[in-house]
């Protein structure tokens, strides 16, 4: 009696197991940018993923003013935090740079990674020079036939010096500067 007791109460924790690894995609593979942005670096762009949750490890291989770089990068999809080296050592700078700190993890079928960046960027129409936190979040989809990842990059500005007095960016929690979707195709 007590095993069957036993295995009634361990059928819903296999249920709940099985249906997060159905959330949790496999985005493990070699990836083309087949559509970007007109002029994106990421266009024509190979992604290489090695997905073994929570670790998601993405080599982008990108060509900058005819030259080859490589930008790697490590998220951890548990919600850790990760601390990522930000475009390691393209043509451009063949210095490293301080990456900034994200979080990554699910939301359903999506896995999104959020950071933000202190910098300076110039306020539209003024003209004037704005120092501000970037805020950044990229979710990566599959499609259902795993043959498509769809990666969508949101980007808001929040002020921290001077006021924005022309709309969007007099709203009271920043503006949502641009969303830009970038689309891969799996490669043999």
């Amino acid at each position: 009696m007590r095993q069957v007791l036993a295995a009634l109460l361990l059928i819903p924790l296999f249920v709940v197991a099985g249906q997060n690894s159905k959330n949790k995609l496999d985005l493990s593979g070699t990836w083309k940018c087949v559509d970007s942005p007109k002029h994106s670096i990421y266009s024509g762009s190979t992604l290489v993923i090695l997905h073994q949750d929570p670790q998601v490890k993405m080599s982008r291989t990108l060509v900058v003013n005819g030259q080859k770089g490589i930008a790697e990068l490590v998220f951890f999809s548990d919600g850790r935090g990760d601390t990522n080296v930000a475009a390691a050592r393209l043509p451009r700078d063949d210095t490293y740079k301080n990456g900034s700190i994200s979080v990554t993890k699910w939301d359903g079928r999506k896995l999104s990674t959020q950071y933000d960046v202190l910098g300076e960027y110039r306020e539209q129409p003024s003209g004037a020079m704005r120092m501000g936190t970037i805020e950044t979040t990229d979710s990566w989809e599959l499609s259902k036939d795993g043959n498509k990842l769809t990666q969508t990059r949101t980007v808001h500005i929040k002020t921290i010096t001077g006021s924005h007095s022309t709309p969007p960016f007099n709203a009271p929690w920043g503006a949502m500067v641009s969303e830009t979707k970038y689309v891969y195709a799996r490669q043999p």
